[in-house]
């Protein structure tokens, strides 16, 4: 996987510290399964997987998440909803 000479290839680790453990889970999950399992997601957690899918462009996982945001939302709020579209 990693070619160069990076620190990733020689200890064997890749370090997300802006990820939490449960979202990296998830994640890695939806990578090898192409679905989540641990369901209900809160919406916290909704919000993490977002974060990660969208910086590594996973595009179903991004809908996945945007879907569980939405349906979350306050009706009312309709800028809200739209940021998500």
């Amino acid at each position: 996987m990693f070619e160069n000479y990076m620190k990733e290839k020689k200890f064997g680790i890749v370090e997300m510290e802006d990820t939490d453990s449960l979202t990296l889970n998830r994640f890695i999950e939806h990578l090898h399964l192409g679905t989540v399992t641990d369901s209900p997601i809160d919406i916290d957690s909704a919000v993490a997987l977002y974060k990660i899918a969208h910086r590594y462009s996973i595009l179903d996982l991004i809908k996945y998440s945007r879907q569980i945001l939405v349906h979350n939302m306050d009706c009312g709020n309709r800028d809200e909803k739209k940021r998500f579209y």
